[in-house]
């Protein structure tokens, strides 16, 4: 059974991702407080990269994520996890930009639907952390 506590669902899936990443060798850190859209600070080779994970239980490929507007940066990424499957999308923050419909008139928020993110599985699974890995290992 999975928790429906939001921050339970949350940790889930950071700690998921954490453990991934340690897989690979890479260092996982977590911030003290949670600000500016950071879960997970990780370094790869010499570069600290910024991870926001978002996480949900997919029934329906027209479920959706939601993500706050955030400052464009070169180090930071958005996984997107299925607490279901436990299948996730792991991508530059920027690549949101491109793909959700944005919502909001003073704070902008990005909404992208599961089922679109399935037409991109360069950025699925494993994937994406090979996209990381050749990027600034």
């Amino acid at each position: 059974m999975i928790a429906n506590d939001s921050l339970k669902k949350g940790r889930i899936a950071e700690y998921f991702m954490a453990s991934s990443f340690l897989k690979r060798d890479w260092e996982v850190f977590f911030p003290a407080v949670d600000s500016n859209g950071v879960d997970i600070i990780l370094k790869v080779g010499e570069t600290f990269l910024e991870i926001q994970v978002k996480a949900r239980k997919i029934f329906r490929s027209e479920q959706t994520f939601t993500v706050r507007e955030f400052p464009p940066r070169k180090n930071y990424f958005i996984c997107l996890f299925d607490l279901h499957s436990q299948n996730y999308y792991l991508f530059p923050a920027d690549f949101i930009r491109k793909i959700a419909k944005v919502w909001g008139n003073k704070s902008k928020w990005y909404v992208v639907e599961w089922g679109l993110l399935q037409k991109h599985n360069e950025f699925r699974n494993w994937r994406g952390l090979d996209k990381i890995a050749e990027e600034f290992e």
